[in-house]
């Protein structure tokens, strides 16, 4: 039977027999129907490699709200996933660490808290941008593990940095650095930024 592009994005769950269903359905002609699911708050291990090796799935999942390492595996690996989990609020060391072997952009911006750990294995992103715009504040050991990130780092939800954040950051090793949710900014934090190879981006400063 003919049909054309699937919108599921009332769902919030879904079975894996039913992703396995939808997965193998042929459709007529030359049709090339996709599969949205873009309101999927969970997923399992297995739907999470069917999801990724699924040519007319939409590649999207905004909604999803927990991550396990071998979900972010498949993820990682998928040629059709975007990249982007902007409703993850944490994330495991081991996720994050699947995660950066993805290659292109990566973007987390639902997180709100970072482990030490976590941000290490992040800081390991190469090959795009890494966009953590929801985190608020940022901790000295992980910004000194993100001194070492090679790639555009944006870090726009942070308001503030101590002297710590900031001499870790100047030393950022990618082109990039968008920290434009500043609105205070010391001398000392200034120097330290000054001292990035790249770009600083710090457009929300207040005078």
């Amino acid at each position: 039977q003919r049909w054309g592009d699937l919108y599921l994005n009332g769902l919030t769950t879904i079975s894996d027999d039913t992703l396995k269903a939808l997965a193998e359905h042929k459709a007529g002609g030359n049709s090339r129907p996709v599969v949205y699911l873009k309101g999927l708050n969970t997923i399992s291990d297995e739907g999470a490699a069917i999801l990724a090796s699924w040519p007319k799935w939409c590649g999207e999942l905004p909604a999803l709200t927990t991550l396990s390492e071998k979900s972010a595996i498949a993820l990682a690996l998928s040629r059709k996933w975007n990249g982007n989990l902007p409703s993850l609020k944490t994330i495991s060391p081991e996720a994050a660490r699947a995660l950066v072997g993805r290659q292109g952009n990566l973007s987390l911006d639902g997180l709100t808290t970072l482990s030490d750990e976590a941000a290490k294995e992040l800081a390991r992103h190469q090959g795009g941008t890494l966009s953590l715009n929801g985190l608020k504040k940022l901790s000295d050991n992980s910004a000194l593990a993100f001194s070492e990130h090679n790639g555009r780092l944006c870090l726009n939800g942070l308001t503030a940095l101590s002297k710590g954040v900031a001499a870790s950051l100047g030393k950022h090793k990618g082109d990039w650095l968008f920290l434009d949710g500043l609105t205070t900014l010391s001398e000392d934090g200034a120097r330290s930024l000054a001292q990035h190879s790249g770009i600083v981006s710090i457009k929300g400063l207040q005078k």
